[in-house]
């Protein structure tokens, strides 16, 4: 019998195999053995197994107990498994031991959006042909930190393009029964998007089933679903919710729509102490009244534009989708300099209104469990040749317990999109 079961670093709230204790009877009376408890810090250990419950035991026989460990906290914690037998003390005594550290399974990695199926021109190793009617298409949606695939879910943003009847898409894990649900609702002739988390099949799989008609489905991926318990768990983060809240309206600020081929950079200024930590905002989009047909890509607003589109339009439309974006320290006027903020690219000839809502943010897994505050500010836009307006207005609203001060402003300037 080991005087000790040890569980060394075990992902937080994830459970290991168990391990097996084995008592063997050395005398030449049987012993009897009974129940199985734990004393000590007994939400880390469980008994799985007792296969001593009730046994006698001659010289030689064995009998065994299994117990796993999930430890709750990051700290070494221990216990006792103590097992009742018919000995003068009463019971065969065990230590447990486990130590719990971070781990990245279940954490999001805010991604920077990349195009990784288009149908109507063969990226993602396809053939360049639109879906057909009661047709599913399977595509490969895998990706890596470092060497390793270790996704579990994907976030995507699914954009249908000229479909050739109503209809609808599921997105579902491959390899699965295709759910009785719609990803994604169209009428004919509609181009647009809709945000969509799915689980991966096996090496990273997904199915994307076209219910009626013909239709060019484009894929990006924005953000992923971390599946190994490890501890590479540099950049990986936790939502943190709050109450939607007004970031920006063109339609309000007094400098009227977004030109074509212009961005907008927004800021959402959580505190000093969490702003380091904000990794990606949870962000509703809409595009209203757009001029011209085109799309918008929302991106951190470092380095280049994406080759991928957040939502698409048509003429004297309103387009909203869902969005997570990765942030970058904002850089566009001294007062937002570090603040946690996202650009939104207007890939269209023609100007339009766009709102934009955020209602929580991805942080670096270090924040804990609350940020606290209240109070909003905006800041004005500026364009292109130079030109720079700056203006401000507070803007109450109610935040739940765990949201910090934060401040928005907008500032926008001339950009031409790689792609469409």
């Amino acid at each position: 019998m080991p005087g000790q079961l040890s569980f060394d670093s075990v992902g937080m709230g994830h459970n290991t195999a168990p391990q097996s204790v084995t008592f063997t009877s050395t005398g030449s009376a049987p012993i009897k053995l009974g129940a199985a408890t734990l004393k000590g810090q007994t939400d880390t250990f469980e008994v799985v197994n007792n296969g001593c419950l009730n046994a006698t035991l001659a010289y030689g026989q064995t009998c065994s107990v299994s117990v796993p460990a999930h430890p709750q906290r990051y700290e070494r914690v221990t216990a006792t498994l103590q097992v009742a037998d018919n000995s003068p003390f009463g019971a065969r005594i065990v230590q447990l031991a486990a130590t719990g550290r971070d781990t990245n399974a279940g954490k999001y990695f805010a991604l920077p959006p990349s195009r990784i199926l288009d149908t109507r021109n063969g990226i993602g190793g396809i053939t360049t042909s639109p879906i057909g009617p009661g047709q599913t298409l399977r595509f490969n949606a895998n990706w890596s930190v470092g060497t390793n695939s270790t996704g579990t879910a994907v976030v995507l943003n699914v954009t249908v393009d000229s479909p050739t009847s109503a209809g609808f898409l599921t997105i579902f894990r491959a390899g699965t029964a295709r759910p009785t649900a719609s990803s994604l609702n169209f009428p004919a002739g509609w181009v647009g998007a809709n945000s969509v988390t799915v689980p991966l099949g096996v090496n990273g799989l997904v199915d994307i089933y076209n219910a009626a008609g013909r239709t060019n489905v484009i894929v990006d991926i924005v953000g992923a679903y971390h599946g190994a318990d490890d501890d590479n768990y540099s950049w990986g983060g936790e939502y943190q919710p709050h109450n939607p809240t007004r970031l920006l309206d063109t339609r309000e600020d007094g400098d009227g729509p977004l030109p074509g081929f212009f961005y907008v950079t927004v800021f959402a200024d959580y505190g000093a102490v969490a702003n380091p930590h904000v990794k990606a905002l949870a962000v509703n989009i809409t595009a209203v009244d757009p001029q011209q047909g085109g799309y918008l890509t929302a991106w951190s607003g470092a380095n280049g534009l994406p080759d991928a589109s957040t939502l698409n339009f048509k003429p004297h439309t309103v387009v909203p989708n869902f969005a997570v974006i990765p942030t970058s320290p904002c850089a566009v006027v001294p007062r937002c300099a570090g603040i946690p903020s996202i650009a939104i690219l207007n890939a269209s000839s023609g100007a339009t209104h766009i709102v934009v809502d955020v209602v929580g943010f991805y942080d670096d897994a270090t924040l804990g469990g609350g940020l606290h505050g209240a109070g909003f500010g905006r800041e004005g836009r500026h364009g292109g040749a130079g030109r720079q307006r700056h203006r401000g207005r507070p803007v109450e609203f109610d935040v739940p317990d765990g949201v910090a001060d934060w401040e928005a402003a907008a500032d926008g300037q001339h950009a031409e999109p790689d792609a469409a």
